[in-house]
């Protein structure tokens, strides 16, 4: 469906949903079949199984809820809650708070400017914070995969950081507190401030310098 000049509820099964230029919120469900969206004018909600889900340019927030499918977002203006099963996640361009959860694949966030909150099992997580010296506190989880964030320079940040079977490197100096530890570090990068906690079990965690 396209040029909608109101709000929109489509319900479906087993079949494609399409939803383009819509003025108002939309509601998408459908099972076994991807849905596809863009410019949405006001709030999304997708509930969909075994569905791939694709869509940008959103003027609201986005809540997205689908199993066996991947889901690619882009340019949400508010924020974005994403829980997808054995589902790989990837959004780009959010300007609110970021939630993200799934399994059994890995989750790519990047120009994010609010909060940000991953949890994963069995998965990648990669993380790359929208610069600024607003606080945006940064809180992953996963196991079975590793961690990368790319935190901007300039801003503080409250780390706390913890794997096993895998090493922890930061391009930051850090001020750590307690025992020095390559599985364990809990300490400031400049003066603190933001939490920044990334828990991992059995992959590296990487700590990267933004612009």
């Amino acid at each position: 469906m396209s040029t909608v000049k109101a709000d929109l509820k489509v319900q479906n099964q087993n079949g494609e949903v399409r939803a383009h230029d819509v003025t108002g919120s939309a509601e998408l469900a459908t099972s076994f079949a991807p849905i596809q969206f863009s410019r949405i004018g006001k709030t999304l909600t997708v509930r969909a199984s075994n569905s791939t889900i694709t869509g940008d340019t959103m003027g609201e927030s986005a809540t997205v809820e689908t199993t066996f499918g991947g889901v690619d977002l882009r340019g949400v203006k508010g924020s974005a809650r994403v829980m997808a099963g054995n589902s790989s996640i990837r959004l780009t361009g959010i300007g609110g708070e970021t939630y993200a959860k799934t399994s059994f694949n890995g989750v790519t966030i990047s120009d994010a400017a609010g909060p940000i909150t991953v949890e994963s099992a069995n998965g990648s997580v990669t993380v790359e914070s929208k610069g600024g010296q607003n606080c945006q506190p940064i809180s992953l989880r996963t196991s079975f995969g590793p961690i990368r964030v790319t935190a901007p320079s300039g801003r503080g940040y409250n780390l706390t950081a913890r794997t096993s079977f895998g090493r922890i490197n930061s391009d930051f100096d850090l001020t750590v507190t307690g025992e020095v530890s390559k599985q364990d570090l809990t300490g400031k990068i400049g003066g603190g401030g933001c939490e920044l906690r990334l828990m991992d079990q059995n992959g590296d965690i990487e700590i990267l310098k933004g612009h």
